[in-house]
């Protein structure tokens, strides 16, 4: 006698896992050509922005979400 763990795992085996599969690949974006041939690649130089990245406390926001900034900021920031 065959056991229900043994006719689920052939229906898995047979059944579901190829359909999944199959699937897969349709869930990876491909690229546009053209737009990626078209786009700007944007940088940032941290050295020419002339902040401190080092200036601030470290303030907590909305549970473990952690900001560091000058506490004017925060208060402006929190106030919108």
């Amino acid at each position: 006698m065959i056991s229900v763990f043994t006719l689920l795992a052939i229906t898995l085996v047979l059944f579901i896992l190829p359909q999944l599969m199959l699937s897969i690949p349709t869930a990876i974006p491909s690229p546009n050509p053209r737009v990626e041939k078209a786009r700007i690649a944007e940088s940032y130089d941290y050295a020419s922005s002339g902040l401190d990245y080092h200036a601030g406390t470290l303030h907590t926001l909305e549970g473990t979400h952690q900001v560091r900034g000058a506490d004017e900021d925060i208060a402006r920031w929190l106030a919108k």
